[in-house]
């Protein structure tokens, strides 16, 4: 056993779960895409994360696979297939929820995507949420007796980023229960969101405001150091965007500075700047994500971690920003939205249009017209207690 250990969660849709021989697939996402840039490196061209750290993934498809079977037996009436969903977890759901869903069933029948995401994020909602919570927290329990203290690293991505959140605040809510893990026995090392939907799923939840939770770094919250990940042309993060900022209303400055860093790109390699895998493959995230969770056993040269960089952005599609950020300017952007029906229809919009992006970057063009290195996105600057004094190749 290593003496520190990642835990993975997933986002929206389907994820083959971890078996005994084999990783999930999230977690086989997470190597794949990190091992692709660490092994560019002369120092690590034959490592993974896995020689540093244990990597664990917790997969609630568990939980969702029958939802999603039994929401697809259309020879049921939706109020049969709710029963049946109830009988297997033993819950039971909102009188009025299945009335909901026979109407948002008839208006996204031929929407594929409400079937296999939209429909994590509702059921989520329910009271198969709570079901989920306890799963991810007697996990997170067991790993913090095997691994101890600051030596757990959690990495979430979209729904995830909800469910890691809503967790974590009930197991180190701030009220005298004794049930709750205290921060100063049980922080974690770190908390990585990547596309932070916390709030907008805290909308449907109503567990506690994630800018007023104990889901925060040093003293103050569970976790040392938080860091914040968001592509700007990621549409899933711009309703209820999570960007606390430094005024002392989220915590105190010093600790902002010090423990909670927040990277914002735009460099886009794919048609879908939501998926984990494309943050993963941006040097404005991975410099930081190895420099902080490597510490010095990331030691390459900054003219090595250019040069990394640069190939990277040598597979980015050049000008796709400014197209991306066109095809999503009718979207709708703000705080939480009115009513679900109206981000639904937002959710159905943004799948037509990576639709259309996948068809003006085609995976055969992405070398075509690279950006020069003094364009590429600037990495945020290394999390305080990891300085840096050298200054930054981009």
């Amino acid at each position: 056993m290593k003496k520190q250990a990642i835990l993975l969660v997933h986002g929206m849709g389907k994820h083959a779960a971890p078996t005994k021989e084999e990783p999930g697939a999230f977690t086989t996402e997470f190597l794949h895409a990190t091992s692709a840039v660490l092994q560019k490196f002369p120092a690590h061209k034959n490592e993974t994360l896995e020689d540093y750290f244990d990597l664990h993934e917790f997969n609630y498809d568990q939980r969702f696979d029958p939802m999603r079977a039994e929401m697809a037996d259309r020879t049921k009436s939706m109020r049969e297939r709710m029963a049946a969903l109830g009988d297997r977890h033993g819950i039971a759901f909102p009188a009025d929820l299945a009335s909901r869903l026979t109407a948002w069933e008839s208006d996204f029948s031929k929407d594929r995507f409400f079937a296999t995401h939209w429909l994590d994020v509702i059921f989520y909602g329910s009271p198969l949420g709570e079901k989920v919570r306890t799963d991810l927290a007697l996990q997170i329990t067991a790993l913090m007796g095997d691994y101890g203290i600051g030596n757990i690293h959690v990495i979430a991505h979209s729904l995830g980023t909800g469910i890691v959140h809503d967790t974590l605040h009930q197991l180190f809510r701030p009220e005298d229960d004794p049930n709750d893990l205290k921060p100063s026995d049980h922080r974690l090392g770190s908390v990585w969101m990547f596309a932070n939907v916390s709030r907008l799923i805290n909308s449907v939840t109503r567990l506690c405001d994630p800018l007023a939770s104990v889901v925060k770094p040093d003293s103050a919250g569970c976790t040392k150091a938080f860091i914040n990940v968001r592509h700007k042309l990621d549409p899933f993060t711009w309703l209820a965007t999570f960007d606390p900022q430094d005024n002392g209303s989220w915590v105190p400055g010093n600790v902002y500075s010090a423990h909670y860093s927040a990277i914002v790109t735009d460099l886009v390699r794919e048609a879908n700047p939501h998926s984990f895998t494309h943050y993963l493959s941006d040097p404005a995230v991975w410099t930081p994500l190895f420099d902080f969770l490597l510490e010095d056993n990331f030691q390459p040269s900054w003219s090595e971690i250019a040069q990394v960089a640069k190939e990277c952005a040598d597979e980015s599609h050049h000008g796709a920003s400014a197209l991306l950020e066109g095809k999503f300017k009718g979207l709708t952007k703000g705080e939480i939205p009115p009513r679900w029906d109206d981000y639904l229809q937002t959710a159905k919009s943004l799948g037509q249009a990576v639709k259309q992006m996948e068809k003006l970057f085609p995976r055969s063009e992405a070398h075509a017209a690279p950006p020069p290195l003094h364009r590429l996105p600037r990495p945020p600057r290394f999390l305080p207690h990891r300085p840096r004094d050298r200054p930054s190749p981009l």
